[in-house]
């Protein structure tokens, strides 16, 4: 089998780019990553994925990753290579999956799990004395 350059050989992303440059996604949902060459005759792919997380389409100096249904497996690093006129270039970007259950909750807002077993146990209570108070049986 052919091998690729060695690990040190790989340059900064300087040519390379992929957008978007901080990728998010809800959980279940799609997400497109493009990653481009500045390159007419260079080649980017994708590289180091599990093919269960999406689909790679790659054309002449473009690369696009396609994510469907997503979960929390997919989350995390992505890495784009390319090459250009025997120079070896890559760009990694961190993906991350969110779930928003409850959309009182905004995105980005840090949950404790203590916080929601205190908060259902508290709402149970509540219920069993307000069940009990006006006879709901």
């Amino acid at each position: 089998p052919e091998q690729g350059p060695a690990l040190g050989s790989w340059r900064p992303a300087n040519k390379l780019t992929v957008v978007p440059a901080e990728p998010v996604v809800p959980y279940g949902g799609s997400a497109q990553l493009n990653c481009s060459l500045a390159c007419a005759e260079g080649t980017v792919q994708w590289r180091g994925l599990d093919t269960n997380l999406g689909t790679v389409v790659s054309s002449a100096g473009h690369s696009v990753l396609r994510l469907s249904n997503a979960a929390v497996a997919a989350e995390g690093t992505k890495i784009c290579q390319g090459t250009c006129g025997g120079r070896h270039y890559q760009h990694a970007v961190d993906l991350k999956v969110y779930c928003n259950t409850d959309p009182a909750i905004p995105v980005g807002t840090t949950v404790s799990l203590l916080g929601l077993i205190v908060t259902a146990v508290t709402s149970h209570r509540l219920w069993k004395r307000f069940k009990s108070q006006y006879d709901l049986s």
